[in-house]
């Protein structure tokens, strides 16, 4: 892969290592925000946590927002998966396919891939 997917303060980055330039990707703005304070318009950017699956595909867990995305990477799509409680700490791919999460709050929730439907 000559892609390298970083997660920043300014949204979803790509480099390009074949030609050496950056992209940069902004999650959609959300209708609400997890944390109890406003930090302005561009809170919803800040991407805290990304992985790539098994299918290639991106999840993005935004920090202020507490959304989880998908991302598609041919055609820079988001995807409003699930919108946590709190601030998301991490998320991985179990051996069952699905999507774990971590969140400040409710701790471990799965999200099941097929329907998008979330157990806490």
């Amino acid at each position: 892969a000559h892609i390298i997917w970083l997660a920043t303060n300014a949204g979803l980055l790509s480099f390009d290592t074949r030609t050496q330039k950056f992209k940069c990707f902004w999650p959609p703005k959300p209708e609400k925000t997890v944390y109890a304070y406003n930090r302005g318009d561009f809170a919803h950017q800040v991407i805290y946590r990304i992985f790539q699956d098994e299918d290639d595909r991106l999840w993005v867990g935004a920090r202020e927002t507490g959304v989880v995305y998908a991302f598609d990477q041919k055609l820079a799509k988001w995807e409003n998966v699930h919108q946590m409680l709190s601030v998301i700490h991490d998320l991985t791919q179990g051996p069952d396919g699905q999507l774990w999460v971590v969140d400040q709050k409710s701790g471990i929730a799965r999200i099941h891939l097929r329907d998008r439907t979330v157990n806490y």
